[in-house]
C-alpha cells in the first residue's frame, strides 16, 4: 500500500499519495483513494492536462484558460452546468457546481519536468517539494499524486491571482490532482494513468 501525506481540510492542506502499483491495480478494493471520493462527489466533467517538459509560461496559460472558464460554467446566469448542478442543493452562490468538476495534470516523468513550471504548481498548492517517497514499504512508487482544492492561479504575465473579499468576480475553487509519474513513459500512457487513477474513484462521470 502506498504513503499518504497530509490532512483532509481541501482548502488549507494538501494531500500526498505515493503510488506504488500499476495504474490498473488503483482500486477502491484495493485501499486506494482521491479526496473526491472521500467527500463523496460525483465528479461530472473531468479537464485531463498532459505535461512533457514544457515552460511555466506555457503551463500558466493553459491552467489560467481552464481556470478562467470552470468561472463561467460555475457562476454565468447562463451555465446549463451550474443550473444542473444547484438544482435541489441547499448552497448559494457558486453552489455545487465546482464540486462537480475536477482538473488533473499528468506530468510524464520527473527528470524531463521543467523545475520552474514546479515552482508554478507549488505555488497554486498542488505540488510541495520534499514530500514525494522513492519507495514505500520495499515497493517502488510508480506515481505521485497531490491533491489539493485551489483559488489561486498564475496569468501568463506570471501575475497571481487571489480571492478577495466580497469580489463577486473571485475565481471559484478547483479541485486540482497532480499526477507525477516516476519515469518517463509515452504519452498515451499519460491518458491511461489519467482515466485509472481518477475515473476509477469517481463515483459517476459523463
Amino acid at each position: 500500500m502506498g504513503g499518504h501525506i497530509g490532512k483532509d481540510n481541501e482548502f488549507t492542506h494538501m494531500r500526498y499519495t505515493a503510488v506504488t502499483c500499476d495504474p490498473d491495480d488503483f482500486t477502491r478494493e484495493a485501499g486506494w483513494s482521491l479526496r473526491s471520493q472521500k467527500y463523496g462527489r460525483d465528479i461530472e466533467l473531468l479537464v485531463a492536462i498532459t505535461y512533457y517538459n514544457e515552460d511555466k509560461v506555457l503551463v500558466a496559460r493553459t491552467l489560467h484558460g481552464v481556470m478562467l472558464n470552470l468561472k463561467e460554467i460555475c457562476k454565468a446566469h447562463w451555465s446549463e452546468f451550474k443550473k444542473m448542478a444547484e438544482k435541489g442543493a441547499p448552497e448559494t452562490g457558486t453552489g455545487a457546481a465546482w464540486k462537480k468538476i475536477a482538473v488533473v495534470l499528468v506530468f510524464d516523468g520527473i527528470e524531463p519536468a521543467d523545475k520552474a513550471t514546479m515552482d508554478l504548481l507549488a505555488t497554486l498548492g498542488v505540488y510541495q517539494d520534499g514530500v514525494m517517497k522513492k519507495e514505500v514499504d520495499g515497493k517502488e512508487t510508480q506515481a505521485h499524486v497531490f491533491e489539493y482544492t485551489t483559488m489561486l492561479s498564475v496569468t501568463p504575465k506570471l501575475e497571481l491571482i487571489s480571492p478577495q473579499e466580497n469580489d463577486a468576480d473571485n475565481l471559484v475553487p478547483v479541485q486540482m490532482t497532480f499526477v507525477l509519474k516516476q519515469k518517463v513513459f509515452l504519452i498515451l500512457a499519460g491518458h491511461f494513468l489519467c482515466r485509472d487513477l481518477v475515473l476509477t474513484h469517481s463515483r459517476s462521470i459523463s
